[in-house]
Parts: structure tokens; sequence; C-alpha cells
């Protein structure tokens, strides 16, 4: 639907910013990997708290403005190594602690600065955990604590279709990097428009086809949604228990949404002949509109350029009398 009678048209330069020039220094400075060199001795009051992996796996925590190892007094295990691979995002299932007779000498600023290091899992940083720190850790760095993460298995509370389409099919959801199934049971369609919502299509039209069900080793989620249909996200809405008895695979719940994909609210496009001059459309509502045209000059074809990601330096053309397609 338009919103408003005259439509804009826009010329772009079409010169590509490129974002990732900007980006990527910031990246790698915040978060290092393995592969990458040891931190420098001083880190900033807003990464305090903060673990990174240096060579080898050597874990780095931020104390008091100083990057420093941890001591591994035989007291640090599994579930120790399994928060600092939670905290830097990496899955907090199957770490490794490296044997520190295996670790090479460490020839870096940074002094020991932690150890008793006790977490009983629940923690989301390192520091939280029951632990000693201290400039006067008796302990060297041939001791350090290096550890080895594996990559997420899936990232909490998505959601994704299986043995289907895009829009079609088994619904799975990451519960605590496991993919479950969804019990059918108490199912209804304002739960059906927030799942298709965060899958990004149209919640119009959503139904339960027939079931597909899961692998036999797949956990069911069983407890029951309550949505309101407004929630951006399934796992956002109400939830109530015990499980329904008739929780099993032959109860899967199968969705199919509509197929027609949801725009991002404030996302803006160019409809037109090609991708850098055109009509201008903005999302409002999740629908695709025009904008009015009245009082737009330069100026504001130059914010549209550069949301577009092309150079600022664009022009306005002209209004037109024509009604947009969505």
């Amino acid at each position: 639907m338009p919103l408003g009678s005259s439509n804009l048209i826009l010329k772009i330069r079409s010169m590509k910013l490129s974002w990732t020039l900007y980006l990527a220094p910031l990246l790698v400075a915040f978060v290092k990997v393995a592969s990458l060199d040891d931190p420098p001795a001083v880190c900033t009051d807003s990464e305090s708290g903060s673990v990174v992996l240096g060579s080898e796996g050597r874990v780095f925590v931020c104390i008091g403005n100083a990057w420093g190892t941890i001591c591994n007094d035989d007291m640090f295990e599994e579930v120790d190594a399994s928060v600092v691979c939670k905290q830097l995002g990496l899955s907090r299932f199957g770490p490794t602690i490296k044997p520190h007779y295996l670790l090479s000498t460490y020839n870096g600023p940074s002094d020991v600065l932690m150890d008793s290091v006790e977490c009983s899992g629940s923690e989301q940083r390192l520091i939280d955990c029951d632990n000693r720190n201290s400039t006067n850790i008796p302990c060297d760095h041939g001791e350090d604590v290096a550890v080895s993460c594996l990559q997420r298995r899936c990232v909490e509370h998505d959601i994704r279709l299986a043995n289907g389409s895009a829009f079609e099919g088994r619904v799975e959801m990451c519960l605590e990097e496991v993919w479950t199934t969804i019990c059918l049971e108490s199912w209804n369609i304002l739960n059906s428009r927030v799942l298709c919502r965060q899958l990004g299509y149209r919640s119009e039209g959503a139904n339960t086809p027939a079931n597909i069900p899961g692998p036999i080793s797949m956990p069911i989620y069983s407890k029951q949604f309550h949505c309101s249909g407004h929630e951006r996200r399934l796992f956002d809405c109400e939830k109530s228990g015990p499980s329904p008895p008739l929780c099993n695979h032959n109860h899967d719940l199968t969705i199919q949404c509509n197929s027609t994909r949801l725009c991002i609210e404030g996302e803006v496009r160019l409809a037109g002949a090609n991708s850098s001059s055109g009509r201008v459309e903005v999302c409002v509502n999740e629908e695709w509109g025009t904008v009015c045209g009245d009082g737009w000059g330069n100026t504001e074809a130059r914010f549209v350029c550069r949301q577009l990601g092309f150079s600022r330096f664009g022009e306005f053309i002209a209004y037109r009398h024509t009604q947009a397609h969505v």
C-alpha cells in the first residue's frame, strides 16, 4: 500500500562502500583466536572479566586492567573450561584441557593472575566463578591453563524446519545446544503466526499439515506454548506444563508458513530497472510502501543512498505519480 501519493525516484552513484574493511580490525582486536599472538599486558575497563585464548589455547583473563593467565593447580576441571568456552561464544560441551607439560614456554608480558577456580557451570563469565585472583599467585607459566573449545552446535532458541522446504517442515528448536522437536498438542494459530514470523515469513494462512515424525533419538520439547501473536520469537511466548500425554514423535509439530518473505522494519529498497535508481519504498509494519515526495531533495536522497550501502553522493530525480506494487 502507498504511504504517500507522490512517490520518490532516486538515482545513486554506483559506488558500494566496503564496510568489512572497517569492521574486521575491530572484531579481531576484541576477540582473539588461537592462531593469533597472545594479548598485550594491558586491557581496558570495558574488557574487565573478558577472556581470550592466546597461542595454543592458553587462557587469558582481564583483571585490574591487565591480561593474565590462570594457574592449572589441579583444581581446573572440564566444568571450569566449559564456562570459558561459553563466555567466548563457543560450545560449553566437550571442552578439553591441555596438559601443562605440553605447553611451550611463554615469554610474554602477562603475569599469572588467577587460580583455585571452581565453577558450577551456570556462570556466564569465568570471573563469576569462585576463584583467587592476585598479582602474587605462586605459579609459573609452565602451569598455565589452556583449553580447546568446540563450535556451538546451534544457537539457543533458534528455529529450523526439517524434511521440507524453507517455509514448510518439521519444527525443530535449539535448547541447550541440542535440536529438539516440539509437541503438537494444544498448538494454535497464534503460535503458528509467531513461529512463521521468527522464520521470516508472513503469518497469514499458516497451518499445521500432516505430521513429519522426528528421529527416535531426538528429544521432544513438550511444554505448551501460549502466544499472544505479537511476540518476535516463539520462546518469548508464555509456556506451561506438565507434558501432554500424547507427546511422542507421532505428534511432532509440522508447520506450513505463507511462502512470502517478510521485510524488516525500516528497511529501504529501490523499485526500478536497476539496483542503483528507482522509486523509494520502505518497510513499515511488515509491509512495503512508497514514501511521499513532498519536500524531498538531494539531502534526503543521500540518507537513502547511505542506508543502501552506496556512496552518499546520490541525486534526487523527480516525483512520479505511480503506485507501489507490494
